[in-house]
């Protein structure tokens, strides 16, 4: 999310980003557009590398993430499904609790799960698990109403 202006269209860099297997599966979408990842592929074990590349080229807001989201709820669905399935620590995730979504940090070993934050909204609890998987700094409450928990 940076100033400069991005060779990726807005819906590409969006795309990218919200794939499930987060970054994984984004390498698939930019390859053809930023032939340059090929030395940073994440397939090969090279996750923070590859993202710290990728996110040079990401000029899109917070707030054009959430609309995006809006719009493609199948695309939230699967990020959550896809949170659901993990399993490695550490990680983020996405999950549906009392009729809402909480988006927080599984740390390794033992240490409780932590930086946990409630959202209403699908879309906004998806654009926050979307940026905190990507190491951008998450939504503020100006962009979105969440709520923090102190315990999982």
């Amino acid at each position: 999310m940076k100033e400069d202006k991005s060779q990726l269209s807005l819906e590409i860099q969006l795309q990218a980003v919200c794939m499930p297997h987060i970054p994984i599966k984004s390498y698939d979408v930019l390859i053809s557009f930023l032939p340059s990842l090929k030395l940073w592929n994440p397939k090969l074990g090279s996750n923070k590398m590859y993202k710290e590349r990728v996110k040079k080229h990401l000029t899109f807001t917070a707030i054009e993430l959430i609309k995006y989201l809006e719009i493609h709820p199948e695309t939230c669905k699967a990020l959550l499904n896809d949170s659901y399935d993990k399993r490695y620590t550490p990680s983020t995730f996405i999950e549906e609790w009392q009729n809402k979504y909480r988006v927080g940090w599984v740390p390794n070993g033992q240490n409780p799960i932590n930086q946990i934050r409630v959202f209403s909204s699908f879309a906004e609890a998806t654009a926050d698990y979307v940026l905190f998987s990507w190491d951008f700094p998450r939504l503020t409450k100006e962009q979105a109403n969440w709520y923090e928990m102190e315990k999982y």
